[in-house]
């Protein structure tokens, strides 16, 4: 996901040991054909406690361009990112 990769490039620029778990919950709703939307979303826990990476990748979710439920309706996501740098 490129725009939580952002959040956390953004975050290592002031704190560049920043690494961890931050599991995002979301809850997706629309109908097949007409789309689907983000209505809500919150870190449910992580080992991550830097407050302005978790209001953004919390705000990212909003962002997202998801296919709605095959029936409709609402799902709730439950969704683990392990962040830590990688190579140079």
């Amino acid at each position: 996901m490129p725009l939580v990769k952002e959040c956390y490039d953004n975050a290592l620029r002031d704190h560049p040991d920043l690494r961890g778990r931050l599991v995002v919950e979301f809850t997706l709703s629309g109908e097949p054909g007409a789309g689907a939307i983000i209505e809500d979303s919150k870190i449910l826990d992580g080992s991550i406690e830097n407050a302005p990476l978790r209001e953004c990748v919390q705000e990212t979710m909003y962002a997202l361009e998801l296919k709605a439920p095959d029936e409709g309706g609402r799902i709730v996501v439950r969704y683990p990112f392990e962040l830590e740098v990688h190579g140079p």
